[in-house]
């Protein structure tokens, strides 16, 4: 039987650009992902996906001296918060992080660039 981690999974970046092209970024992506705000347990959050088919999925951001911290994670049917890392064979992991992956390139992108 194998052991599900419990947990957010956490990316950092070191930025190198402005923080208003990433952050456009980031929204960008969210909205085309259909990520929504919601407020649970006196947290803010985005959150997409559906109970039934592919789960929901949590993210959450922020800006800390010169590092972009991302927080990510699959929310069980009742509730429970579990890493992307720990999920190697669901497919809702599995689609998740190659969604990530690609914001994930962008951003390094844009570091690079320096814009």
């Amino acid at each position: 039987m194998i052991k599900i981690k419990k947990g957010r999974s956490k990316y950092s970046f070191k930025i190198t650009c402005d923080n208003d092209t990433i952050d456009k970024l980031i929204k960008a992506y969210l909205n085309v992902n259909n990520f929504i705000l919601v407020s649970k347990n006196k947290e803010q959050f985005y959150r997409a996906g559906d109970a039934f088919v592919q789960g929901y999925r949590g993210f959450t951001y922020y800006f800390e001296e010169g590092i972009l911290n991302i927080n990510v994670w699959l929310i069980g049917a009742f509730g429970g918060e579990y890493t992307l890392e720990q999920n190697i064979f669901s497919m809702p992991a599995m689609n998740y992080r190659n969604s990530l992956n690609s914001l994930f390139k962008q951003i390094s992108n844009l570091n690079k660039e320096g814009n």
